[in-house]
């Protein structure tokens, strides 16, 4: 589930990184934004490109947990994919 979402999430405007991590049970993507991204466009993005490719997601993974993390200057999304 992780590599094929790190790989559509680089194609969202405004992402500087993506770092995943997949577990047995578990997995987690972080994408972070350039600094100068807007906050709102980039979490507009983000759920755009999450759940317009939701279908690729395999029988049994429960929907998506976004939660930003919200530092002074840079917008980053953590979420996880069980």
């Amino acid at each position: 589930i992780v590599k094929p979402l790190e790989n559509k999430l680089n194609e969202v405007e405004g992402v500087e990184h993506v770092y995943g991590v997949a577990r047995r049970d578990y997995g987690a993507v972080m994408v972070s934004f350039y600094v100068w991204t807007d906050k709102e466009k980039a979490t507009t993005r983000l759920y755009n490109k999450i759940f317009a490719n939701i279908d690729l997601t395999p029988l049994g993974a429960l929907k998506p947990i976004i939660k930003p993390i919200d530092p002074d200057e840079i917008p980053i999304y953590t979420f996880a994919v069980v």
